[in-house]
């Protein structure tokens, strides 16, 4: 971890996306070994293939630091939207920059296995990640509108393809 902050100080970058961290605990460490630049653990998340954090996790961590306190930060299981019936979800956090706003996505979205081999399964797995992106759309579209700032940003990362 301390090679990590060495590595990541000299950047100044106002916000910092670390994919692949063993938990919370080990971001709050790195938010630590910064010092003495400012930052703060915005969001960190790890879906997982069922309820609780004893389950498989389905993809890296990711960690997002900012130098700025967010705006807003949640997670949301596919599941949970009520449209998408897949395992994997989305991570927002907004920042602000100045007048500004920077909306960052991150999103999972995982085939199961007989998507792989099955056409009529890769067929339904492909109307769900269409509908995972559409529910993207329509948050990020109600942020935009929601969000009275100048000038607002969205960056979308992830596995959506």
């Amino acid at each position: 971890m301390r090679q990590m902050a060495g590595v990541l100080k000299p950047y100044q970058a106002d916000v910092l996306i670390i994919e692949g961290l063993a938990d919370r605990q080990a971001a709050q460490r790195l938010v630590t070994l910064m010092k003495p630049q400012a930052f703060a653990l915005a969001s960190f998340h790890t879906f997982r293939a069922g309820p609780g954090a004893g389950s498989q996790a389905l993809g890296p961590s990711v960690a997002v630091l900012s130098r700025k306190q967010p705006l807003t930060a949640r997670t949301a299981d596919w599941r949970s939207s009520g449209q998408v019936d897949a395992p994997g979800g989305f991570q927002f956090v907004a920042v602000p920059l100045g007048t500004n706003v920077l909306c960052l996505y991150n999103s999972l979205f995982v085939d199961t296995p007989a998507a792989l081999t099955n056409a009529r399964m890769a067929q339904a797995s492909l109307r769900k990640r269409d509908l995972a992106a559409q529910y993207l759309l329509h948050h990020m579209r109600w942020m935009g509108e929601s969000l009275t700032n100048p000038a607002t940003a969205f960056f979308l990362m992830g596995n959506l393809g």
